[in-house]
Protein backbone atom coordinates (compact mmCIF):
# COMPACT_ATOMS: atom_id res chain seq x y z
CA UNK A 1 0.00 0.00 0.00
CA UNK A 2 1.33 3.27 -0.79
CA UNK A 3 -1.05 5.80 0.57
CA UNK A 4 -1.23 6.95 4.13
CA UNK A 5 -4.95 9.06 5.29
CA UNK A 6 -3.49 12.35 6.69
CA UNK A 7 -4.78 12.69 10.59
CA UNK A 8 -6.05 16.44 10.16
CA UNK A 9 -6.51 18.58 7.83
CA UNK A 10 -9.03 20.28 5.01
CA UNK A 11 -8.79 21.39 1.53
CA UNK A 12 -8.02 25.35 1.61
CA UNK A 13 -9.67 28.09 -1.03
CA UNK A 14 -8.21 31.04 -1.46
CA UNK A 15 -10.73 33.87 -2.82
CA UNK A 16 -10.83 34.54 -6.44
CA UNK A 17 -12.69 35.69 -9.83
CA UNK A 18 -15.19 33.25 -9.16
CA UNK A 19 -15.11 32.63 -5.37
CA UNK A 20 -14.55 36.32 -3.88
CA UNK A 21 -15.17 35.68 -0.62
CA UNK A 22 -17.77 38.29 1.57
CA UNK A 23 -15.84 41.23 2.98
CA UNK A 24 -18.38 41.16 5.45
CA UNK A 25 -16.97 41.97 9.14
CA UNK A 26 -16.00 38.35 10.23
CA UNK A 27 -17.54 38.56 13.77
CA UNK A 28 -18.71 35.83 16.40
CA UNK A 29 -21.80 36.56 18.16
CA UNK A 30 -21.07 38.23 21.50
CA UNK A 31 -17.73 38.71 21.61
CA UNK A 32 -15.37 41.69 20.00
CA UNK A 33 -12.83 40.12 17.49
CA UNK A 34 -9.19 41.13 16.80
CA UNK A 35 -6.59 39.19 14.10
CA UNK A 36 -3.02 38.10 14.97
CA UNK A 37 -0.13 36.06 13.56
CA UNK A 38 -0.81 32.58 15.44
CA UNK A 39 -3.24 30.82 17.99
CA UNK A 40 -0.09 30.99 20.37
CA UNK A 41 0.11 34.75 19.89
CA UNK A 42 -3.68 35.28 20.53
CA UNK A 43 -3.60 32.99 23.47
CA UNK A 44 -0.38 35.34 24.49
CA UNK A 45 -2.77 38.48 23.99
CA UNK A 46 -5.51 37.14 25.49
CA UNK A 47 -3.28 36.68 28.69
CA UNK A 48 -1.62 39.78 27.66
CA UNK A 49 -5.36 42.04 27.92
CA UNK A 50 -6.34 40.34 31.30
CA UNK A 51 -2.71 41.17 33.05
CA UNK A 52 -2.92 44.84 32.12
CA UNK A 53 -6.09 44.91 33.78
CA UNK A 54 -4.54 42.21 36.85
CA UNK A 55 -1.09 43.44 37.47
CA UNK A 56 -1.25 42.68 40.81
CA UNK A 57 -2.22 38.79 39.84
CA UNK A 58 0.42 36.18 37.99
CA UNK A 59 -0.91 32.65 38.01
CA UNK A 60 -2.34 30.97 35.19
CA UNK A 61 -4.14 27.56 35.50
CA UNK A 62 -3.79 25.44 32.68
CA UNK A 63 -4.39 21.53 32.28
CA UNK A 64 -1.47 19.13 32.93
CA UNK A 65 -1.79 17.41 29.53
CA UNK A 66 -2.53 20.00 26.41
CA UNK A 67 -0.41 21.42 23.73
CA UNK A 68 2.89 23.04 24.81
CA UNK A 69 1.57 26.20 23.11
CA UNK A 70 -0.34 26.96 26.00
CA UNK A 71 2.45 26.96 27.99
CA UNK A 72 4.31 29.20 25.80
CA UNK A 73 1.48 32.26 25.83
CA UNK A 74 2.15 32.19 29.62
CA UNK A 75 5.64 32.34 29.54
CA UNK A 76 5.50 34.98 27.08
CA UNK A 77 3.60 37.03 29.25
CA UNK A 78 5.93 36.21 32.16
CA UNK A 79 3.19 34.53 34.39
CA UNK A 80 3.42 31.34 36.27
CA UNK A 81 1.67 28.18 34.81
CA UNK A 82 -0.25 26.63 37.68
CA UNK A 83 -0.73 22.55 36.11
CA UNK A 84 -3.64 20.59 37.06
CA UNK A 85 -4.58 17.54 36.12
CA UNK A 86 -7.76 15.87 34.61
CA UNK A 87 -10.38 13.84 35.63
CA UNK A 88 -9.94 10.28 35.23
CA UNK A 89 -10.92 8.94 31.75
CA UNK A 90 -12.00 12.71 30.80
CA UNK A 91 -10.65 15.79 29.10
CA UNK A 92 -11.87 17.73 31.53
CA UNK A 93 -10.14 19.60 34.29
CA UNK A 94 -10.55 18.36 38.10
CA UNK A 95 -12.73 20.71 39.33
CA UNK A 96 -11.67 19.59 42.55
CA UNK A 97 -8.23 20.28 42.07
CA UNK A 98 -8.97 23.63 39.88
CA UNK A 99 -10.43 24.82 43.16
CA UNK A 100 -7.05 23.86 45.45
CA UNK A 101 -4.92 25.93 42.71
CA UNK A 102 -7.21 28.72 43.06
CA UNK A 103 -5.97 31.90 45.11
CA UNK A 104 -5.80 35.48 45.37
CA UNK A 105 -2.72 35.28 43.26
CA UNK A 106 -5.09 33.71 39.86
CA UNK A 107 -5.66 35.51 36.54
CA UNK A 108 -7.05 32.72 34.42
CA UNK A 109 -7.85 29.46 33.51
CA UNK A 110 -7.15 28.08 30.28
CA UNK A 111 -10.47 25.94 29.25
CA UNK A 112 -9.91 23.81 26.21
CA UNK A 113 -12.25 22.61 23.60
CA UNK A 114 -9.75 19.45 23.24
CA UNK A 115 -10.61 18.42 19.50
CA UNK A 116 -14.19 19.15 19.46
CA UNK A 117 -14.94 18.24 23.47
CA UNK A 118 -15.70 21.19 25.25
CA UNK A 119 -14.62 22.28 28.54
CA UNK A 120 -17.38 22.88 31.24
CA UNK A 121 -16.49 26.88 30.89
CA UNK A 122 -19.49 27.42 33.21
CA UNK A 123 -18.59 24.97 36.08
CA UNK A 124 -14.89 26.53 36.20
CA UNK A 125 -16.78 30.18 36.05
CA UNK A 126 -18.44 29.15 39.30
CA UNK A 127 -15.63 28.09 40.95
CA UNK A 128 -13.43 30.88 40.22
CA UNK A 129 -15.84 33.68 40.59
CA UNK A 130 -14.79 34.19 44.48
CA UNK A 131 -11.25 34.81 43.26
CA UNK A 132 -12.51 37.00 40.17
CA UNK A 133 -11.05 34.61 37.53
CA UNK A 134 -11.48 34.93 34.09
CA UNK A 135 -12.15 31.97 31.63
CA UNK A 136 -10.03 32.19 28.22
CA UNK A 137 -11.69 29.48 26.24
CA UNK A 138 -8.87 28.14 24.35
CA UNK A 139 -10.93 26.97 20.93
CA UNK A 140 -7.94 26.62 18.45
CA UNK A 141 -9.36 22.71 18.32
CA UNK A 142 -12.77 23.51 17.63
CA UNK A 143 -14.03 26.11 14.97
CA UNK A 144 -18.53 26.39 14.87
CA UNK A 145 -19.88 26.18 11.87
CA UNK A 146 -22.53 29.09 12.74
CA UNK A 147 -21.16 32.24 13.67
CA UNK A 148 -24.14 33.06 15.30
CA UNK A 149 -24.72 30.48 17.56
CA UNK A 150 -21.04 29.61 18.85
CA UNK A 151 -21.82 27.71 21.95
CA UNK A 152 -18.57 30.04 23.45
CA UNK A 153 -19.20 30.57 27.16
CA UNK A 154 -15.88 31.91 28.52
CA UNK A 155 -15.05 35.52 29.09
CA UNK A 156 -12.06 35.29 25.91
CA UNK A 157 -11.82 32.54 23.60
CA UNK A 158 -8.58 31.77 21.59
CA UNK A 159 -8.85 30.61 17.62
CA UNK A 160 -6.20 29.12 15.28
CA UNK A 161 -6.30 29.21 11.64
CA UNK A 162 -2.59 27.12 11.94
CA UNK A 163 -2.04 24.59 9.50
CA UNK A 164 -4.26 21.37 10.23
CA UNK A 165 -6.91 23.45 12.26
CA UNK A 166 -10.93 23.33 11.74
CA UNK A 167 -10.12 26.37 9.69
CA UNK A 168 -6.70 26.72 8.36
CA UNK A 169 -5.11 29.20 6.50
CA UNK A 170 -1.91 28.04 7.28
CA UNK A 171 -1.22 31.09 9.81
CA UNK A 172 -3.54 33.60 11.55
CA UNK A 173 -5.39 33.21 14.63
CA UNK A 174 -7.92 35.51 16.27
CA UNK A 175 -8.98 36.77 20.33
CA UNK A 176 -12.50 37.02 20.82
CA UNK A 177 -13.45 39.05 24.01
CA UNK A 178 -17.14 39.26 25.56
CA UNK A 179 -18.78 42.02 24.83
CA UNK A 180 -19.60 42.29 28.35
CA UNK A 181 -15.80 42.43 29.12
CA UNK A 182 -14.00 45.30 30.78
CA UNK A 183 -10.07 45.33 28.78
CA UNK A 184 -9.47 46.79 25.85
CA UNK A 185 -8.67 43.90 23.41
CA UNK A 186 -6.25 45.93 21.31
CA UNK A 187 -2.12 47.23 22.77
CA UNK A 188 -1.05 49.55 20.49
CA UNK A 189 2.68 48.70 20.71
CA UNK A 190 2.30 45.91 18.46
CA UNK A 191 3.16 46.01 14.92
CA UNK A 192 0.63 45.26 12.16
CA UNK A 193 0.63 43.36 9.36
CA UNK A 194 -2.41 42.52 6.39
CA UNK A 195 -3.24 39.77 4.92
CA UNK A 196 -3.24 39.70 1.35
CA UNK A 197 -3.50 36.71 -1.57
CA UNK A 198 0.18 36.70 -3.05
CA UNK A 199 1.55 34.29 -5.71
CA UNK A 200 3.48 33.21 -2.89
CA UNK A 201 0.18 32.34 -0.52
CA UNK A 202 -1.15 30.96 -3.59
CA UNK A 203 1.72 28.61 -4.16
CA UNK A 204 1.82 27.54 -0.81
CA UNK A 205 -2.06 26.77 -0.54
CA UNK A 206 -1.53 24.94 -3.55
CA UNK A 207 0.97 22.64 -1.94
CA UNK A 208 -0.60 21.98 1.02
CA UNK A 209 -3.75 21.01 -0.76
CA UNK A 210 -1.27 18.25 -3.23
CA UNK A 211 -0.05 17.20 0.40
CA UNK A 212 -3.82 16.17 1.80
CA UNK A 213 -3.60 13.19 -1.06
CA UNK A 214 -2.81 10.19 0.56
CA UNK A 215 -0.46 8.77 -1.77
CA UNK A 216 1.22 12.25 -1.57
CA UNK A 217 1.03 12.16 2.47
CA UNK A 218 2.75 9.08 2.17
CA UNK A 219 5.95 9.79 0.53
CA UNK A 220 6.26 12.57 2.96
CA UNK A 221 5.93 9.96 6.02
CA UNK A 222 8.80 8.53 4.61
CA UNK A 223 10.93 11.21 5.36
CA UNK A 224 12.53 11.47 8.84
CA UNK A 225 13.95 15.15 8.60
CA UNK A 226 10.26 15.96 8.37
CA UNK A 227 9.79 14.64 11.86
CA UNK A 228 5.98 14.43 10.64
CA UNK A 229 3.73 15.05 14.28
CA UNK A 230 6.22 15.49 16.50
CA UNK A 231 5.63 17.62 19.64
CA UNK A 232 7.90 20.70 21.39
CA UNK A 233 8.33 23.16 22.97
CA UNK A 234 8.55 26.52 20.81
CA UNK A 235 8.87 30.09 23.20
CA UNK A 236 6.35 32.53 21.76
CA UNK A 237 9.00 35.31 20.44
CA UNK A 238 6.23 38.25 19.54
CA UNK A 239 2.65 39.16 18.84
CA UNK A 240 1.93 40.77 15.25
CA UNK A 241 -1.61 41.87 14.60
CA UNK A 242 -3.09 41.03 11.45
CA UNK A 243 -5.22 42.69 9.01
CA UNK A 244 -7.93 41.67 5.80
CA UNK A 245 -8.49 37.81 6.79
CA UNK A 246 -12.34 38.49 6.92
CA UNK A 247 -13.34 37.61 3.46
CA UNK A 248 -10.97 34.23 3.32
CA UNK A 249 -12.26 33.26 6.55
CA UNK A 250 -16.06 33.78 5.37
CA UNK A 251 -14.82 32.16 2.44
CA UNK A 252 -13.75 28.77 3.95
CA UNK A 253 -16.54 28.95 6.62
CA UNK A 254 -18.88 28.31 3.79
CA UNK A 255 -17.18 25.68 2.29
CA UNK A 256 -16.68 23.94 5.68
CA UNK A 257 -20.33 23.65 5.34
CA UNK A 258 -20.17 21.14 2.49
CA UNK A 259 -18.99 19.04 4.35
CA UNK A 260 -21.83 16.53 5.70
CA UNK A 261 -19.57 14.58 8.08
CA UNK A 262 -21.93 11.42 6.99
CA UNK A 263 -18.89 9.23 6.95
CA UNK A 264 -17.91 9.90 10.43
CA UNK A 265 -21.36 9.45 11.65
CA UNK A 266 -21.02 6.11 10.33
CA UNK A 267 -17.76 5.42 11.71
CA UNK A 268 -19.31 6.42 15.20
CA UNK A 269 -22.38 4.13 14.96
CA UNK A 270 -20.00 1.16 13.87
CA UNK A 271 -17.56 1.58 16.78
CA UNK A 272 -20.38 2.05 19.06
CA UNK A 273 -21.38 -1.59 17.46
CA UNK A 274 -18.43 -3.37 18.82
CA UNK A 275 -19.74 -2.76 21.98
CA UNK A 276 -15.84 -2.86 24.09
CA UNK A 277 -15.13 -2.51 27.18
CA UNK A 278 -11.80 -1.87 26.30
CA UNK A 279 -12.16 1.17 24.35
CA UNK A 280 -14.17 4.57 25.55
CA UNK A 281 -14.80 6.90 22.98
CA UNK A 282 -14.50 10.02 24.14
CA UNK A 283 -16.81 12.38 21.70
CA UNK A 284 -20.01 9.50 22.01
CA UNK A 285 -19.28 10.06 26.31
CA UNK A 286 -19.66 13.70 25.63
CA UNK A 287 -22.24 13.56 22.98
CA UNK A 288 -19.97 15.57 20.44
CA UNK A 289 -21.55 16.59 17.34
CA UNK A 290 -19.11 14.60 14.68
CA UNK A 291 -18.67 17.56 12.58
CA UNK A 292 -17.38 19.43 15.89
CA UNK A 293 -14.21 17.15 15.88
CA UNK A 294 -10.73 17.83 14.36
CA UNK A 295 -9.91 14.10 15.42
CA UNK A 296 -11.56 11.40 17.12
CA UNK A 297 -10.61 10.73 20.08
CA UNK A 298 -10.33 7.08 21.85
CA UNK A 299 -8.77 6.52 25.31
CA UNK A 300 -7.56 2.76 25.47
CA UNK A 301 -7.03 0.25 28.65
CA UNK A 302 -3.67 0.97 28.63
CA UNK A 303 -0.60 1.98 26.99
CA UNK A 304 0.30 -1.22 25.53
CA UNK A 305 -2.85 -1.85 23.53
CA UNK A 306 -2.97 1.94 22.39
CA UNK A 307 0.46 1.83 21.13
CA UNK A 308 -0.34 -2.28 19.51
CA UNK A 309 -3.36 -0.31 17.56
CA UNK A 310 -1.94 2.72 16.68
CA UNK A 311 0.78 0.66 14.60
CA UNK A 312 -1.74 -1.46 13.02
CA UNK A 313 -3.40 1.54 11.59
CA UNK A 314 -1.06 3.07 10.63
CA UNK A 315 -0.05 -0.01 8.82
CA UNK A 316 -3.43 -0.06 7.43
CA UNK A 317 -2.45 3.51 5.62
CA UNK A 318 -4.35 5.18 8.52
CA UNK A 319 -2.47 8.37 10.07
CA UNK A 320 -3.52 7.44 13.90
CA UNK A 321 -1.96 9.90 16.47
CA UNK A 322 -1.04 9.45 19.84
CA UNK A 323 -1.61 13.40 20.12
CA UNK A 324 1.33 15.07 22.37
CA UNK A 325 2.29 11.32 23.50
CA UNK A 326 3.12 13.04 27.02
CA UNK A 327 2.02 14.70 29.80
CA UNK A 328 3.00 18.38 29.71
CA UNK A 329 5.73 18.83 31.71
CA UNK A 330 7.18 15.70 29.92
CA UNK A 331 6.72 17.14 26.05
CA UNK A 332 10.38 17.64 25.02
CA UNK A 333 11.60 21.25 25.52
CA UNK A 334 9.66 22.33 28.44
CA UNK A 335 11.32 24.62 31.23
CA UNK A 336 11.33 22.27 34.52
CA UNK A 337 12.14 23.30 37.60
CA UNK A 338 8.65 24.67 38.79
CA UNK A 339 7.64 24.26 41.88
CA UNK A 340 5.22 21.77 44.13
CA UNK A 341 2.56 24.28 44.40
CA UNK A 342 2.57 24.86 40.54
CA UNK A 343 1.85 21.57 40.09
CA UNK A 344 -1.71 20.14 41.39
CA UNK A 345 -1.51 16.82 40.44
CA UNK A 346 -0.58 15.15 36.93
CA UNK A 347 -0.66 11.73 37.30
CA UNK A 348 -3.89 10.88 35.61
CA UNK A 349 -2.69 13.67 32.62
CA UNK A 350 -0.04 11.35 32.31
CA UNK A 351 -2.17 8.05 32.27
CA UNK A 352 -4.60 10.15 29.72
CA UNK A 353 -1.12 10.93 27.49
CA UNK A 354 -0.41 6.95 27.53
CA UNK A 355 -4.00 5.92 26.52
CA UNK A 356 -5.02 8.43 24.02
CA UNK A 357 -5.63 7.72 20.05
CA UNK A 358 -6.98 9.70 17.71
CA UNK A 359 -8.66 8.44 14.25
CA UNK A 360 -9.05 10.94 11.29
CA UNK A 361 -12.36 12.78 11.04
CA UNK A 362 -12.04 15.03 8.18
CA UNK A 363 -13.66 14.74 4.80
CA UNK A 364 -11.68 12.93 3.12
CA UNK A 365 -12.48 9.81 5.20
CA UNK A 366 -14.99 8.15 2.86
CA UNK A 367 -17.03 4.90 3.96
CA UNK A 368 -14.10 2.56 2.33
CA UNK A 369 -11.56 4.16 5.05
CA UNK A 370 -14.07 4.13 7.58
CA UNK A 371 -14.35 0.02 7.01
CA UNK A 372 -10.15 -0.56 7.30
CA UNK A 373 -10.82 1.74 10.55
CA UNK A 374 -13.37 -0.44 12.01
CA UNK A 375 -11.86 -3.82 10.99
CA UNK A 376 -8.73 -2.91 12.89
CA UNK A 377 -9.87 -1.03 16.00
CA UNK A 378 -12.19 -4.90 16.46
CA UNK A 379 -9.15 -6.46 16.69
CA UNK A 380 -8.65 -4.74 20.04
CA UNK A 381 -12.30 -4.28 21.55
Amino acid sequence: MFQLLRPVGEKIIIPGEGSPGSATPFKMKGYKTTFVDSGTAALGLALSILRKANPEKKQVIIPAYCCPDILSAVLFNELEPVFVDLEPNSTFLDLDKVTLALNSQSLAIVAINFLGVPERVEALQSRGAAFGVKIIEDSAQFMPLDINSTGFKGDMVVLSFGKGKPLSLLGGGAVLVSNGAEPESKASSLSVDTFNITNKLKLKVLLYNFILRPYVYWVLSKVPLLKIGSTHFKPLIGITYFQGLDSILNLNMEYRKRNDFKCIAVLRRRLASLESENIIDLSLKYNVPVNSLLRYPLLLKNKATRDALLSRLNEAGVSATAMYKNKLLDVPGVPQGYLDSAVVGTSVAGDFADRLLTIPSHSGVDIEWVEKIVKVIAIYA
